[in-house]
This record gives C-alpha cells, structure tokens and sequence, in this order.
C-alpha cells in the first residue's frame, strides 16, 4: 500500500472492512464446536464479501468461471475471453487483464486477474471431474 493513492487506501479499507463483516455475520456458524464442516467455502466468503463491498462501494466483484455452478458467476463476453487467456497463459503469467468499456451511459474499469487452483483447493475442487464440490 506504500504506492497507493489516497483513494486506493480507502478502497482497500472498505474491502477489508467488508471481508471482516462477512466474518462477523458469519461467527456463529464458524465456532460451532464439534462440526467439522460449517459450510462457509473460501468463494461463498468472497461472493458475500463482494456483496457487502458492492453494496458499500458500488464497485462489483465477481467469481465468473468456465465451469461456473452459480448464474451469478456465468461469464460475460469480456470475462469469457479474459477466461480463455488465463487458460493459455504460462501457470506464471498471472498479469491482469484490464479495459475499459461503455455500460449503457456509464464508462466502467474492468480488472480481472485469474484464480489459480492450489493444492488446498483440491479436496473440493478436484477429481473427479464432473464431482459436486462440497457446498
């Protein structure tokens, strides 16, 4: 954050803000004793930090993916073509992809970077393919 405008600061900020209210709506389910699984996935996390933050900012943070289960992460045109270039890309070419484009009266700022699957997201992201990730 060193390089961050005052603006960037403050977005940041809500983002934080929004991640720890997620948490916070959330702590019951999370120290429930005696249950292993609580039913709280990194990505059901960050779809309601992203909801908490659009509804603070007006900024929206999405999920989109190719083998999206959600409607609410099924790709746009921008998102589907970014998708096939992160696909492409070398595993450590993880340089966002960025535009800028007109919505109806409104020039928005679209910043998309991809996800990479890591080995803790293999239990419930893996094989085999086709398998329900765990909810």
């Amino acid at each position: 954050m060193i390089d961050a405008t005052p603006t960037q600061k403050r977005l940041y900020e809500k983002l934080v803000w929004a991640g720890r209210q997620v948490i916070e709506n959330n702590q019951d389910r999370i120290n429930t004793m005696g249950v292993g699984w609580k039913n709280f996935l990194p990505a059901k996390w960050e779809r309601e930090m992203g909801q908490v933050f659009t509804a603070r900012t007006g900024i929206v943070i999405k999920q989109p993916g190719r083998a999206y289960r959600s409607p609410m992460n099924a790709p746009d045109e921008t998102e589907r073509a970014a998708l096939v270039y992160f696909v492409k890309a070398a595993r450590d070419d993880n340089r966002p992809r960025t535009t800028t484009e007109q919505w109806g009266k409104q020039a928005v700022y679209r910043h998309m970077e991809p996800i990479r699957l890591l080995s803790p997201c293999l239990p419930c992201h893996g094989k085999p393919k086709g398998a329900l990730d765990l909810r």
